[in-house]
């Protein structure tokens, strides 16, 4: 294996709650992640930590307009699943999340580069890059996108994909779950083609 292959035989499911879609403006709220094995079964529980966001320390600022960041629909988004008052309770700021997230991915990877595997993955891959960049440097540049993977199997193969109901929960860990509930139903899907082929 080179030094510039991802890791053989484990992935990296990530999701981050975020107060928008712009990682230049946006703040990260949230992060989950799960190491998973080639067939998406999770090696342990993963980690899910919350971003506190405080004003800087040279701020003349008493509280750091963070909300202000988001519009109103992902403000009822986060107050409905109980973001905003978990951010309101946290006390990681973002560089020590990022420390314990790429500690638990070095954890496994052992210096080693994952795939990064996810649902509509390149926001949170831009993210990661912006406001976590000692966990984005654990992963490896390509992705396994499956949104992208579900889309192009049904759209050019005509596979029927049992399509997985996407969380609604809006929580990262929710989400990561999603993922790889999105990820066994390709799975599925392709064994019982494959199958079918053998059979036939």
């Amino acid at each position: 294996m080179s030094t510039h292959d991802p890791h053989p035989s484990l992935l990296a499911c990530i999701d981050l709650e975020t107060t928008g879609l712009d990682e230049q403006t946006g703040l990260v709220l949230e992060v989950a992640a799960k190491i998973v094995t080639n067939n998406l079964s999770p090696v342990d529980n993963g980690i899910s930590l919350v971003v506190a966001q405080r004003s800087p320390r040279d701020s003349f600022l008493p509280v750091f307009p963070w909300r202000d960041r988001m519009n109103d629909f992902v403000v009822n988004m986060h107050t409905k699943s109980g973001l905003i008052a978990d951010v309101d309770r946290a006390s990681l700021p973002v560089a020590d999340v990022d420390a314990r997230v790429a500690a638990y991915l070095e954890s496994h990877a052992d210096g080693v580069p994952l795939l990064l595997v996810g649902n509509s993955s390149t926001l949170d891959r831009n993210f990661l890059r912006e406001h976590l960049p000692v966990t984005f440097a654990k992963l490896h540049h390509r992705s396994v996108d499956l949104t992208s993977v579900e889309l192009f199997l049904a759209r050019y193969s005509g596979l029927d994909i049992d399509r997985v109901a996407p969380s609604t929960g809006h929580r990262a860990m929710d989400d990561v779950e999603a993922c790889l509930a999105t990820g066994q139903s390709i799975s599925d899907t392709l064994q019982a083609v494959l199958a079918a082929v053998d059979r036939s």
